[in-house]
């Protein structure tokens, strides 16, 4: 499905507890959220979050565009 997504020019995100994924999955995607939720780290919207948001085109992570200033 992924691969129909891309061919189309959708733009694809994942969320997943882990802390990586296979590049060949990598490849269909735009985002990546890895990272198991931890209700003590809280999530994206927490600078002490375990999690990252990664845009995969320029593998940038997106972390400071959740927190609230």
């Amino acid at each position: 499905m992924l691969q129909l997504c891309t061919s189309r020019g959708l733009t694809t995100c994942l969320y997943t507890g882990l802390d990586d994924v296979d590049a060949e999955l990598k490849a269909e995607l735009t985002y990546l959220k890895t990272g198991r939720w931890q209700a003590e780290l809280g999530g994206l919207t927490s600078r002490h979050t375990n999690q990252r948001f990664y845009d995969l085109r320029t593998g940038q992570c997106l972390n400071h565009l959740f927190i609230e200033q």
